[in-house]
C-alpha cells in the first residue's frame, strides 16, 4: 500500500466574484483533470441559476443548471438547459470575466488500495477518491483525472461505511473538464 496525498473534496472549493456586478459564488470542488502540459482544471458541483439578488423569481426563466471549470488561466461555464433550446457555454480567460477567483483546494493524507479491496468487509474506512491516467493517443492521453468516489455497496455519500450516494458519473466529469481545456464551443448540450 503507497501513501501520497489527495484533494480533500469534502473541504475543497472554488470562489468568484464577478466583475461587471456583484455577484458572488462559492462553489464545492466535484473533480480535479490535469492536462500533460500541467495545467490542472478543477470542475465546480453544477447548481441552478438564478437571481438570488432580485425581487423577482429565484430560478431563472427558462431554467438551467450550470457548473464551471476552473484553471490558472482558463475557464469554461457549461450551462444544461433543463427544457428549450440548447445553450451555449462561456470561456476564455478568468481576467475579462471574474474580478477575483480564489482556489482553496486542500489535501489530506492518501494510501492507495487495490480496487478489490474495497468490495470486502475489510475496507478502508472514510473517504474514498479514485485517480486515472487517461490512456490512448489523443490528446489528453496522460491526462491525470481525480474525483471522489461514492455509491460503493455499503458506504455513505461521504465515503464511510453505511449507505450509498448519489455522484455523477466519472465519464461525466471526465466529459466536462476535457471540454474546459477546449478552444471552441462544441455547439452541443452537454449531458
Amino acid at each position: 500500500m503507497a501513501s501520497g496525498t489527495a484533494i480533500d473534496f469534502g473541504r475543497s472549493s472554488i470562489t468568484w466574484l464577478l466583475a461587471g456586478q456583484p455577484s458572488y459564488g462559492r462553489f464545492a470542488v466535484d473533480a480535479s483533470l490535469t492536462l500533460p502540459q500541467g495545467e490542472t482544471f478543477y470542475l465546480c458541483a453544477q447548481v441552478f441559476a438564478g437571481d438570488v439578488y432580485g425581487n423577482g423569481p429565484l430560478f431563472k426563466e427558462p431554467p438551467y443548471g450550470f457548473s464551471a471549470a476552473f484553471s490558472e488561466t482558463r475557464y469554461r461555464i457549461f450551462r444544461d438547459a433543463v427544457r428549450g433550446p440548447a445553450l451555449d457555454d462561456s470561456f476564455g480567460d478568468p481576467a475579462g470575466h471574474f474580478r477575483e477567483v480564489h482556489f482553496d483546494i486542500r489535501r489530506a493524507a492518501s494510501a492507495r488500495y487495490d480496487p478489490l479491496a474495497l468490495a470486502g468487509v475489510s475496507a478502508p474506512a472514510g473517504p474514498l477518491s479514485a485517480r486515472l491516467r487517461i490512456a490512448g493517443n489523443s490528446a489528453l492521453a496522460g491526462a491525470v483525472l481525480e474525483f471522489p468516489v461514492a455509491g460503493l455497496p455499503g458506504r455513505d455519500r461521504a465515503g464511510a461505511a453505511g449507505g450509498g450516494g448519489k455522484r455523477r458519473s466519472p465519464l461525466a466529469t471526465q466529459t466536462r473538464l476535457r471540454d474546459a481545456g477546449a478552444q471552441q464551443p462544441r455547439g452541443i448540450p452537454h449531458r
